[in-house]
């Protein structure tokens, strides 16, 4: 099976522009880099030669995303704390008055969640992990990256 016309395997862009074939088909996936893209007719992924990226490029775009996605672990982790601080709260005004219901956070605590988008401590898990499973795919493309010569 051939090329479309003017473009290349992604196995010759990798070579051409020294990042591996898995980290260019992760910024296609991942909708980074979408410029000069070719599916061809049985879904294969080609670039248009005159589209494939430098290295520099291909490295930026990968800093880049891994620095948000560093930004969104610790925006998530901050909300665990704070969920926490909640349920020490709660802990707190229950041990001074324990003739008092235990508090809201602390009696409604639970480590599962239904959706990424609940307001709970499950739900702050969850989103964590999503976010540190980002910052690991990211992370492992750039050191991969990086071991290309």
């Amino acid at each position: 099976m051939s090329a479309p016309e003017g473009t290349v395997r992604l196995a010759e862009a990798a070579s051409q522009c020294g990042a591996s074939v898995d980290v260019l088909k992760q910024l296609i996936e991942s909708g980074h880099l979408t410029e000069g893209v070719v599916r061809g007719a049985s879904g294969h992924v080609y670039l248009r030669e005159d589209a494939i990226p430098a290295w520099t490029d291909v490295v930026e775009v990968l800093e880049n995303r891994l620095r948000s996605h560093i930004a969104k672990a610790e925006k998530s982790l901050a909300r665990i704390r704070e969920e926490m601080e909640a349920v020490e709260f709660d802990l707190r005004e229950v041990s001074e008055n324990p003739l008092e219901a235990l508090g809201y956070d602390a009696s409604n605590f639970s480590a599962t969640a239904t959706g990424r988008r609940e307001k709970s401590f499950g739900a702050a898990l969850m989103q964590l992990q999503f976010d540190l499973g980002d910052v690991g795919l990211f992370s492992d493309a750039l050191t991969r990256a990086h071991r290309v010569p």
